[in-house]
C-alpha cells in the first residue's frame, strides 16, 4: 500500500502542529492565497486571508463594499508579499501555507 502524505494547517498555530513531514518548496515564492483568494466570513466580512479565521484583520465586508474596493485593499498586502516584505500581523512568516492551492 502506497503512503500519502497530506500537508497539516495548523491556522497560525490554533491547532496542535502534528506535522511529520515538511512539504514546502525550498525557495518562498509570493503566496498564493493573497494573489487568488478573497476568505469570506458568514457574516460577510472579508479577512486578510485563509489564515485569520477570526476575522482579526479584515479588508471589509462584501454588504458594504464592491468586491473591487475590497481588492484594492488587499493589493497594498499582496505587493509587499510579493517585494518579500512578509506581514507582521497576521504573521505571514510563520505561515507555510504560501504555497498550497486549490482548483
Amino acid at each position: 500500500m502506497p503512503i500519502i502524505l497530506q500537508k497539516q494547517d495548523t491556522y497560525l498555530g490554533r491547532i496542535e502542529d502534528r506535522t511529520y513531514s515538511d512539504l514546502s518548496p525550498i525557495k518562498r515564492i509570493p503566496c498564493w492565497h493573497l494573489q487568488r483568494d478573497m476568505y469570506v466570513l458568514s457574516d460577510g466580512t472579508v479577512s486578510f486571508c485563509k489564515q485569520d479565521v477570526d476575522g482579526e484583520h479584515v479588508h471589509g465586508n462584501i454588504a458594504v463594499s464592491s468586491p473591487a474596493e475590497i481588492l484594492e485593499k488587499q493589493k497594498a498586502a499582496f505587493l509587499s508579499d510579493y517585494a518579500g516584505k512578509l506581514c507582521p500581523s497576521p504573521d505571514c512568516a510563520s505561515c507555510d501555507e504560501w504555497y498550497t492551492f486549490n482548483f
